[in-house]
């Protein structure tokens, strides 16, 4: 029953003082008034600090913006350039592959596998000396120096520049 009987009076205290215990006093803080702002704002001038304040809320999103365009151009640079190292490699292999078809040796072996190109022999052979001053070198000469100024040469096989090639190595001829 002491038990009960303790709690009995915390209940009363409860009541009687708060929860905290403590004696309520008649005195209370009291709030102080609100007292009016020393500086009146109008409703004009109002306006124009929201003006101001979404001017600058704007400025910084045209900043924002204009960093995400400039990180974009740069993410743009940076793919062509990727894409040009790619190219000067390419480039330098085709070089590389160029020089090697350009070699002597490769031209040789071409010609005589895959065009059947072979040495002459020695009865195939044209004199140059013993055609000097003929009338198919002098031809050949007229047909290639028209063709090289552009002039048209005539049109049958017999006066242009091929036809005339073909009269020289074919040797001397009767015509």
């Amino acid at each position: 029953m002491i038990a009960a009987d303790e709690w009995h009076k915390y209940q009363e205290s409860y009541v009687k003082y708060g929860i905290d215990l403590a004696p309520e006093t008649e005195e209370r803080p009291k709030k102080a008034p609100a007292r009016e702002p020393a500086v009146k704002i109008s409703a004009k001038e109002k306006g124009r600090i929201l003006l101001a304040i979404m001017a600058i809320g704007i400025c910084c999103i045209a900043v924002i913006f204009m960093q995400a365009c400039a990180s974009s151009i740069n993410y743009s640079v940076y793919s062509l350039n990727q894409e040009i190292s790619v190219l000067e490699g390419d480039i330098d292999n085709l070089h590389v592959q160029l020089n090697s078809y350009a070699a002597l040796d490769y031209v040789e072996s071409y010609a005589t596998e895959n065009l059947g190109m072979i040495y002459p022999g020695s009865d195939q052979y044209v004199n140059v000396s013993d055609m000097e001053g003929s009338a198919e070198v002098e031809s050949y000469i007229a047909d290639l120096t028209a063709q090289q100024k552009g002039v048209s040469a005539a049109a049958d096989t017999e006066h242009s520049v091929s036809g005339a090639a073909r009269r020289l190595l074919s040797g001397p001829s009767a015509s």
